[in-house]
């Protein structure tokens, strides 16, 4: 149970550490952009903080809980732990493939070309992002509907 509160109190310095990192790789590099600006380099951090940080210290406060039931190997139809993990995993990697993207463009922007992989990779990170979330606020529902 301790490991569990140790691990969720991670989760959002992890978070802000990306969040910072981003800061300041856009700052650096809006400083040596000749004079160029880009929307995507300028709002780079936006990402893993409004996906990342906010979802995470809103957990942790316990304003969005999702309680894992205890034991292991559980199966899919009880919730499974893992399951939410793999779901988590989904959400969080959505959250990179935007970040990712967002640089990528900038960098792109910056330079004065143009790619369509940026935007390929926009788009495969929202569908992450929104199939993560929903995984993961299913199995919230479905949980607290079996424990009523």
């Amino acid at each position: 149970m301790q490991e569990d509160v140790k691990k969720h109190r991670k989760i959002p310095v992890r978070y802000l550490a990306v969040t910072v990192f981003c800061l300041i790789v856009s700052i650096i590099y809006g400083r040596f952009s000749h004079g160029i600006r880009s929307f995507w380099m300028q709002y780079l951090a936006l990402w893993p903080f409004l996906f990342g940080l906010v979802p995470s210290l809103l957990q942790a406060a316990g304003l969005f809980p999702f309680k894992k039931k205890s034991g292991e190997g559980q199966d899919p139809e009880a919730g499974d732990p893992a399951g939410a993990e793999i779901l988590k995993d989904i959400y969080r990697f959505g959250i990179a493939a935007l970040t990712a993207s967002s640089f990528l463009s900038g960098v792109l922007e910056i330079a004065g070309t143009d790619s369509f992989y940026p935007e390929a990779l926009m788009y495969a990170g929202a569908v992450m992002l929104v199939c993560g979330a929903a995984g993961v606020l299913f199995l919230l529902h479905r949980n607290t509907r079996q424990q009523a």
